[in-house]
């Protein structure tokens, strides 16, 4: 049986785009959400222990760039919010060893 480079690359990519699906909606704590006042919204400002305890992660871009952004964004929101976070940078050549 021979199946052309359309349907070959139609299978894998349905393939992927499921394993993605289920990936996306498996695990996870059964843990409701709970419910925060907030404050009104404003921007630059977030209000004290918002976010204490909750886990944030942020992927950037890597270099000074990323620096800039967590020294002047990441790490002052952590500090008033509460917020845990953790950055990571795009490593093309760690990506393409894991292919």
């Amino acid at each position: 049986m021979r199946f052309s480079s359309r349907k070959v690359i139609a299978g894998v990519a349905a393939t992927a785009a499921l394993g993605l699906v289920l990936t996306g909606c498996a695990g996870g704590s059964e843990e409701k959400a709970t419910e925060q006042d907030l404050g009104t919204a404003v921007a630059g400002e977030v209000k004290k222990d918002a976010f204490k305890g909750e886990n944030f992660v942020f992927a950037g871009s890597g270099g000074i760039f990323q620096e800039a952004q967590v020294a002047g964004a990441w790490t002052p929101f952590a500090e008033t919010s509460g917020a845990v976070y953790a950055d990571d940078a795009f490593d093309k050549a760690k990506l393409k060893a894991m292919v």
